[in-house]
């Protein structure tokens, strides 16, 4: 087994030092620069062909940069000294894109491991926030809880300096971005780490005072090289001869640095102690997991890239700074452009907000006589101006790199999924066939095969739901959403027929506006009312957990046509009702029997949700934050309550320790709602999730390992794959990916995929 790490010139240039050790031997330290090419080609052959495979940690970084390199270097005469030969090194970098393959025989990545159990909860979160404290007891708020609850120093182990008191007292802000001066909110900012020698602080004891870190030993910040992560070659930001501080510029001094710092060497030195350490720490996890195998193919995939047409990008480009053009986007600019056609009222309900959340509740405005609100056109317009920003930043990343170099945290969220990383998200690339089509991602000597799964998240939810009234209806007939406006002889959804399976947001329409499932797909496209649509937002917030409070803000309706449509349509399925709140009653640790205002009760709740497939989602920070909100809102210091001072908070006078227990129970009580939502939504996109990395995950293994030409080189987007490949391989790839889909069939009755064997891009699937 070899345990392997890399230094480098920042984050996307070349690597400078290879630490490496087999098993438990001598740990090597491998200028890369100062040893012949043809040594460094021959360990990193050696690895791939390791039968016990790599053990490394966080191999999506460093399993790129030994692609990078083996396919730089291969380019290169074998008795080269890389230090004597920078320039013409820097100069095959562009072309070594296009080499071959590099892939250990199996992999484990103790970095994704520790994020499956006790050390999920340092991936990133949201701050935690107790609004509105009065201020005379601000302060005090923020020691009482400083005093009460322990951190382990890992959810602030990123922060520039290190607080002995986490919770901080900050200005209270409200929407309108005013300060008010008597009230101030008490926060929790956390900036966890889960790297490698926080992680040896932590489980491995290392005295945090002998550790050596990154930055004590890193070379001298000025000579960091300017680097793009969409485009990971120097070539994109210089050229010979002017590489405009890109790693060719620089690389000499960080060569130097890790040859000859006795810190460096020995910081090196202790990446391979300390992984090894882990991998004993966390019972020598089993190699070849489905998270660590495609680290290490996400990684290689990266460094090649996918195709794309220029040509087409940069068309997509002028348009979308056409429409970037039609209003303003910045917060100022957007309030002057709408609010004058807002009444005072209208003006009230947005709160001085020009976000998201807000514009597009504006953007459903209509007045009386039906025609659309001024300002819902007003706030299209803003939105669309706003998107197209987005995708003009998108747009120049593909340009300067010349193809996608997508890249992706295999473990990225609580749930589980992947994200976008490396300054692109693949996911943010709008879905559209006009901009997809310009994504053929596979080369000339390639196709595109692909496929999405079909009404995937519903699929899960009955099986999660265990609704056989709601798979019943699912698998009934109606009028074929597909063919409304088209020709349906050419309709692939009910291959001309003009009825197809029921669509859940069809279904839900029926509830919601009491209309026939027929006369809610005739209405899509309508320009007046798309009932269909309606029901597709609002659906699946009930999907989630959503009560009718969230049908009000998606869907502006009114109380009580609102709680109607959630009372109908959990009696016409009391199975999502009843796993709901399954959910709800493991999470739901307060409880007010009386109803609200009455006494709060205390009840433990679960440690974690687990999906259908296992992955558990763990709330034991939330759960011991909220446990120590409701014990001081329960029994507040005595010097608190024997204030006499009052304060008028939200729309009523309260005592100040009165108001200071609202604030607290209010911060819980958001606390412990955000959890049951989270673990409402956990089932499935994280079943979904885990489905989606296997069926991958399954046709890399007709990827050769070891070093070969590319043969598969799949990118997962949520619920499709799309697989650049040699044609040759189109039948095993449709093979494998039928065979997988099939095996969870036992779990998810009605599971399928739509696969096709001839794409032309990305829009075709």
């Amino acid at each position: 087994m070899i345990f392997l790490d890399t230094e480098t010139c920042g984050f996307h240039g070349m690597p400078v030092l290879l630490q490496y050790a087999i098993n438990n031997g001598k740990i090597y330290l491998h200028e890369i620069w100062r040893t012949s090419i043809g040594d460094t080609l021959d360990i990193i052959e050696a690895f791939c062909k390791h039968p016990d495979g790599i053990v490394g940690f966080n191999l999506t970084f460093d399993w790129f940069h030994i692609n990078k390199l083996y396919n730089v270097f291969r380019l290169c005469p074998r008795h080269w000294i890389p230090e004597d030969y920078i320039e013409e090194i820097a100069c095959l970098e562009k072309q070594a894109r296009d080499g071959v393959c590099v892939l250990p025989q199996k992999a484990c990545d103790l970095f994704l491991h520790a994020r499956k159990g006790v050390y999920q909860s340092t991936l990133d979160r949201k701050d935690i926030r107790i609004r509105r404290v009065p201020k005379e007891l601000a302060q005090p708020l923020a020691n009482e809880m400083n005093k009460r609850i322990q951190f382990n120093k890992l959810y602030f182990a990123r922060r520039k300096e290190q607080l002995d008191n986490p919770w901080q007292v900050f200005d209270s802000i409200d929407r309108n971005k005013v300060n008010d001066p008597d009230f101030r909110d008490i926060v929790l900012k956390f900036s966890p780490s889960s790297g490698l020698k926080a992680l040896a602080v932590d489980a491995l004891g290392v005295n945090e005072d002998e550790l050596l870190k990154f930055t004590d030993i890193a070379v001298h910040p000025k000579f960091n090289p300017e680097e793009i992560g969409s485009a990971p070659y120097a070539e994109a930001i210089g050229m010979p001869g002017r590489w405009c501080r890109t790693w060719p510029d620089v690389i000499q001094y960080h060569i130097d640095h890790w040859a000859y710092s006795t810190n460096g060497r020995l910081y090196a030195e202790k990446d391979i102690v300390y992984t090894r350490q882990l991998y004993e720490f966390f019972g020598r996890p089993e190699s070849g997991d489905d998270d660590s195998e495609l680290a290490c193919h996400i990684a290689a995939a990266r460094w090649k890239g996918f195709a794309v047409d220029i040509d087409k990008i940069k068309a997509l480009r002028l348009k979308a700074i056409e429409l970037s053009e039609i209003a303003p986007k910045s917060p100022g600019r957007v309030k002057d452009y709408i609010w004058p056609d807002l009444s005072e009222d209208e003006k009230l309900a947005t709160q001085g907000s020009t976000g998201k959340v807000v514009l597009e509740e504006i953007k459903t405005w209509k007045l009386d006589n039906g025609d659309p609100h001024p300002a819902a056109i007003k706030a299209k317009l803003v939105l669309d101006a706003r998107k197209a920003k987005k995708e003009i930043e998108i747009f120049d990343k593909i340009i300067q790199a010349g193809r996608l170099h997508a890249s992706f945290k295999v473990i990225g969220t609580l749930s589980g999924r992947m994200s976008g990383a490396d300054g692109l998200n693949p996911q943010a690339i709008k879905s559209t066939k006009e901009v997809r089509g310009a994504f053929p991602l596979a080369f000339e000597d390639e196709v595109l095969c692909g496929g999405d799964f079909e009404s995937f998240e519903v699929c899960i939810a009955v099986a999660v739901y265990n609704d056989k009234k709601l798979e019943a209806d699912l698998n009934s007939y109606g009028a074929c959403p597909d063919c409304i406006g088209k020709d349906k002889s050419k309709c692939k959804g009910c291959n001309g027929t003009g009825q197809a399976k029921r669509k859940l947001h069809g279904l839900f329409g029926e509830v919601l506006y009491k209309m026939t499932y027929d006369e809610i797909v005739a209405s899509k496209g309508n320009k007046e009312k798309d009932f269909y649509t309606d029901s597709k937002r609002g659906v699946f917030s009930q999907l989630y957990g959503g009560d009718y409070n969230t049908l009000m803000v998606k869907l502006g309706l009114d109380e009580t046509t609102a709680k109607d449509a959630a009372e109908r349509w959990g009696h016409r399925y009391p199975g999502i009702k009843k796993a709901q709140q399954t959910i709800l009653n493991a999470l739901q640790s307060m409880k007010q029997p009386g109803g609200i205002g009455t006494k709060v009760e205390w009840h433990d709740p679960a440690d974690y949700v687990e999906s259908l497939l296992g992955f558990k989602r763990y709330y034991t920070l939330e759960n011991k934050i909220c446990k120590v909100l409701f014990d001081l809102a329960e029994s507040p210091p005595k010097q608190w309550t024997n204030l006499r001072i009052v304060v008028r908070r939200r729309d009523r006078d309260q005592s100040v320790a009165g108001a200071v227990r609202s604030a607290v129970f209010g911060a819980a009580f958001g606390i412990q709602s955000a959890n049951v939502r989270s673990g409402t939504n956990h089932v499935i996109q994280s079943t979904g999730s885990s489905i989606c990395k296997r069926t991958q995950r399954k046709l890399l293994e007709l990827q050769p390992k070891g070093i070969h030409e590319w043969k598969v080189r799949c990118m997962n987007i949520h619920d499709e794959l799309m697989v650049a490949t040699k044609k040759d391989y189109l039948d095993p790839i449709e093979k494998s990916v039928r065979e997988t889909v099939e095996s969870f069939r036992p779990i998810i009755p009605m599971i399928s995929i739509d696969w096709s064997k001839t794409l032309k891009s990305w829009a075709d699937k």
